[in-house]
């Protein structure tokens, strides 16, 4: 259940004539303690009043319900009554709760509040309005209401925008394929069958090595007859040195 707190902040303001005056403002809190209710309205000060400010006095009010339009700026504070069965005593007990509803007249203010109890299973009535002196009201804002802060040099992204780096198709000087294009362009391969992996891998094996007793035939090669030939100019040398020796005999004898 949320805790309301009135808060009176005294401050100069400045009227239509331009002149400064010493005015004292009603606000309406929500906080969970006096402390609390202090530092914020002391926060909401600093951002809306400009110059010197005083905190008058807070007070915890009976308000268990605001009900906030945001057409309407004057605040009324409504009193509703409802009975009930106390469990313990199994009595009818008159229960009163306060709301505090946005309107520009008692009879919309009554109207509201009627719509907004309009699913209460027991009957109520609504046997006072009144218009009260609040000039602005600040709910307690949940993690999820708080809008992240985005840096200056950051833009919020808005998907019903167009993008700044996107471009149109039809004016863009590349070749975009499409998806059809590029199943057409792309090469298929058909991945082989486990038949055709294993006659694969069967033809590759090596032959088996033969069996002892069996030669490998070599192979003859015929190298030319270098040998022959110096043998048979070796026999002619000493043929003619032969001859040579028996014409000099020869000679001596005569």
């Amino acid at each position: 259940m949320k805790i309301w707190y009135s808060c009176k902040v005294k401050f100069s303001k400045e009227t239509e004539d331009g002149f400064l005056k010493q005015v004292t403002e009603n606000y309406l809190v929500d906080a969970i303690s006096y402390t609390e209710a202090e530092s914020r309205i002391y926060g909401i000060m600093e951002q809306n009043v400009h110059g010197e400010f005083s905190v008058a006095s807070i007070s915890k009010t009976n308000l268990s319900e605001v009900i906030n339009y945001e057409d309407e700026e004057a605040w009324f504070k409504c009193k509703v009554t409802y009975s009930t069965v106390d469990g313990d005593k199994g009595k009818e007990v008159k229960v009163t709760t306060y709301f505090l509803v946005s309107a520009a007249h008692v009879k919309q203010a009554f109207e509201r509040v009627e719509d907004n109890l309009s699913s209460m299973l027991v009957p109520f009535e609504i046997p006072s309005i009144n218009l009260t002196n609040f000039v602005e009201v600040y709910p307690m804002q949940s993690e999820e209401d708080i809008e992240p802060e985005i840096p200056e040099n950051f833009t919020r992204y808005d998907a019903n925008l167009p993008s700044s780096n996107s471009f149109d198709r039809d004016d863009a000087d590349i070749d975009v394929a499409t998806e059809e294009e590029e199943e057409e362009e792309a090469p298929s391969f058909d991945l082989p069958t486990d038949d055709e992996v294993a006659s694969t891998a069967a033809s590759q094996e090596p032959e088996p090595a033969e069996e002892d007793g069996e030669t490998d035939t070599e192979e003859e090669i015929n190298l030319p007859a270098y040998e022959d030939e110096e043998e048979e100019t070796e026999e002619d040398t000493e043929e003619e040195n032969i001859e040579e020796e028996d014409t000099e005999e020869e000679g001596k004898e005569d």
